[in-house]
């Protein structure tokens, strides 16, 4: 639980959610962020560079 809780730490102080969101909605930020990643690897590679490892 303190593993989830450091988490979800993070993703407040990057904006990313509010301390006050459910697993469900956690879980939904997730997914977005992992869906944009995949998005930027797949540019990256069509553009024939290396993916960054951040924005």
């Amino acid at each position: 639980m303190r593993r989830l809780d450091t988490f979800v730490d993070r993703l407040v102080d990057e904006k990313l959610a509010l301390p006050f969101f459910t697993l469900q909605e956690i879980l939904q930020v997730v997914s977005s962020m992992i869906t944009d990643a995949n998005t930027l690897v797949a540019a990256a590679k069509a553009a024939g560079r290396e993916p960054s490892g951040r924005s």
